[in-house]
């Protein structure tokens, strides 16, 4: 089970096959998302595989982006992911926060951590969906 304070994240049809994401907003304006990595999100070498911790890092900055817009939807415009790190099963923690933000522009920066280390840096910008 997931630290106290977290919640399990209801999300779309692909976050519910990658899953299940529990959710934290801190007071401090971090988003934070954990998973239990299985063995079905493994690699062959028994490493995360890449492409999902691609996914978990964009579902971080997804949630960061929306809590600050009130929940209005929001889409990824860019992603850029440093690979530091690899992790094999147990829960990975995946935090945003944002940068800076314009009425239709969200700049966000993040990380993902499995046992308190970096596995893999990122930042990305989201759009607010139905703004100019």
């Amino acid at each position: 089970m997931p630290p106290p304070g977290y919640t399990l994240m209801t999300g779309g049809p692909f976050s519910r096959l990658t899953g299940p994401y529990y959710a934290h907003s801190a007071s401090d304006g971090r988003y934070s998302l954990l998973i239990n990595i299985e063995k079905r999100h493994l690699n062959r070498g028994g490493s995360v595989h890449g492409g999902m911790l691609l996914n978990i890092s964009d579902n971080a900055h997804i949630g960061a982006a929306q809590e600050s817009v009130d929940g209005a939807m929001v889409s990824t415009m860019s992603l850029q992911c440093d690979f530091i790190g690899m992790a094999g099963p147990g829960w990975l923690e995946a935090t945003a926060r944002i940068n800076r933000k314009t009425s239709a522009l969200i700049f966000t920066s993040g990380e993902i951590r499995a046992g308190g280390q970096l596995i893999m840096a990122s930042s990305g910008i989201c759009k607010v969906l139905g703004v100019k």
